[in-house]
């Protein structure tokens, strides 16, 4: 079993943080009839009443840039790198140690199982660092030692 890694677009928009402010942008998107695999909002601390939005096309063959009035943009400022593979416990912390060792530092990281997989999505400050990190991740998920988080990583 491998980890398979993907870089994918993310499309960033500044949204209302209000009661709708979420679900107007993404109703547009679906009128378009564009799927989303994943979707992250939170608040702007230093912007009251304003929120960020970070989505991520299903099939990453959509660009939104055209989308009336929401204003989203390629997010090129964090390269996006998605993991997938078999969950079991102690998988994040063995693959984020991975990426540590590599000498690369994340952006941001947000993560989910669903049955007995995980998919992550890793964000990193420059290309140069995505890459690191899946040269670092390709060369763990294709040694004998797969699952690698069974193995003590030195």
């Amino acid at each position: 079993m491998n980890v398979k890694t993907t870089r994918v677009d993310v499309w960033a928009a500044e949204i209302d943080d209000k009661p709708g402010g979420l679900a107007a942008t993404l109703r547009a998107i679906a009128d378009k009839g564009i799927d989303l695999e994943c979707v992250i909002a939170r608040r702007q601390s230093g912007k009251p009443g304003k929120g960020r939005v970070l989505v991520s096309p299903q099939d990453g063959k959509h660009p939104l840039e055209g989308i009336p009035d929401l204003m989203l943009r390629r997010a090129t400022e964090v390269p996006t790198l998605r993991i997938e593979g078999s969950n079991e416990a102690g998988a994040g912390a063995k693959l984020t140690k991975t990426v540590a060792d590599a000498g690369v530092s994340m952006h941001g990281l947000s993560a989910m199982t669903f049955g007995h997989r995980f998919v992550c999505y890793a964000s990193f400050d420059s290309v140069e660092e995505l890459q690191k990190a899946e040269a670092a991740i390709g060369k763990i998920a294709s040694s004998t030692h797969w699952p690698f988080w069974r193995h003590k990583v030195a």
